[in-house]
């Protein structure tokens, strides 16, 4: 698994070379491969179309060592001859419904596409994960799996090195929210109000706060009454079971094309909630422990928790272990966004004041105002704890 607990600031991350990671070349599209040229040696070519190279444009490549992983080639003859010169060709599994060798997020889009068997791609995969098992006892599906995961890490690997991690913001609560309940409101708020200062949520991407907080980010360039008809036309499908649910989100995205970027970071071991389609980018995992270790990591920038029920704090004891012992690189803000729930409800807050030690306890706040939620990431910006 990627280890995003050291993901280094905006201007480091983006001066990274492409052989920076133990000097190999990540080839994920035709334009990288192009600007490769001749030098593939040691290179991991992912997922890529070579179907048009023929066997002598590759005579004058240097491919020795090189890693050619779910590409497509124009005959075995090529195939033979990559093998011939010491490159390594790991072939396409034809009978899975996602590709362990992606070379990128997914979007929203891609995963609401139709099957060719008229299903929804999303929910392909989940039935076909469900039906094969959470904990496989096959092999191959154990071994694609974690491939496919360790792309969604690849995915956020190259995410970072385009948006800092110390302006990324993520904002967790409870998945059972409809989206009439007030907390739903409050959370699009917050998230529309970081997005306009130039932070990038983070959500679990699914429905409810995660739902709320994907929105607001989408929103951030439309006006404040935007909000306001998305939100009407939500509540025609208020909980995440609608069968309309979907259809709702899909009108709001047609009247409000142009929407805002935002992360979301969904599983199918949760795969019974639907991944919202507000994210412009989506990392979803198989495995939900490692899933979980990076929705709470990757996000420097501040943690902002909404009203949840254990899921949520289990998420917030995380980020105050790592902001306890500095192990994710920073020592960053956390908002407990209601205060009832997380004072008189279930003295969370209270909690966390005793426990935290100085590393950290400046950096606590609690509030049910949106504007206060901004103000206080603003005043207590990210300290590198190393």
């Amino acid at each position: 698994m990627t280890d995003f607990s050291g993901l280094l600031a905006s201007g480091q991350a983006r001066a990274a070379t492409p052989r920076s990671a133990g000097d190999l070349l990540t080839v994920r599209s035709l334009e990288d491969f192009e600007r490769a040229g001749f030098n593939l040696k040691a290179a991991v070519v992912k997922g890529l179309d070579l179907s048009h190279l023929k066997r002598n444009a590759w005579q004058s490549m240097q491919i020795d060592g090189s890693y050619f992983l779910g590409c497509t080639f124009r005959n075995t003859e090529v195939e033979h001859y990559l093998d011939s010169r010491g490159a390594f060709i790991l072939r396409r599994f034809d009978h899975l419904e996602y590709d362990p060798y992606r070379a990128t997020l997914y979007s929203a889009d891609e995963l609401m596409a139709k099957t060719p068997m008229g299903s929804i791609k999303d929910e392909a995969i989940y039935k076909s994960y469900i039906a094969k098992g959470k904990s496989p006892l096959d092999l191959i599906e154990s071994l694609t799996r974690r491939v496919h995961d360790f792309s969604m890490d690849d995915g956020l690997q190259q995410l970072s090195q385009e948006i800092a991690v110390t302006d990324m913001v993520c904002i967790t609560g409870g998945f059972f929210q409809d989206r009439t309940d007030p907390w739903f409101r409050k959370t699009a708020e917050v998230a529309r109000l970081l997005s306009r200062d130039n932070r990038f949520v983070v959500t679990g991407g699914g429905p409810g706060i995660m739902e709320a907080a994907n929105l607001g980010a989408y929103l951030a360039g439309y006006g404040d009454a935007a909000l306001d008809t998305a939100l009407a036309i939500l509540a025609q499908a208020p909980k995440w079971t609608d069968p309309d649910w979907l259809g709702r989100a899909l009108e709001v995205k047609a009247m409000f094309p142009k929407g805002g970027r935002s992360l979301g970071i969904p599983t199918w071991f949760y795969g019974f909630e639907p991944t919202n389609l507000f994210a412009s980018e989506i990392a979803k995992y198989f495995d939900n422990n490692i899933r979980e270790g990076i929705l709470m990591s990757i996000a420097k920038g501040g943690a902002v928790f909404a009203p949840g029920s254990a899921g949520a704090r289990q998420e917030i004891f995380m980020v105050a272990t790592q902001n306890h012992f500095g192990s994710s690189g920073f020592f960053y803000p956390m908002v407990l966004f209601g205060k009832e729930h997380y004072q008189s409800e279930t003295h969370v807050f209270q909690l966390l004041l005793e426990v935290a030690n100085d590393n950290y306890k400046d950096l606590l706040y609690s509030t049910d105002d949106p504007a206060e939620v901004l103000q206080f990431i603003r005043d207590h910006p990210p300290r590198p704890s190393e």
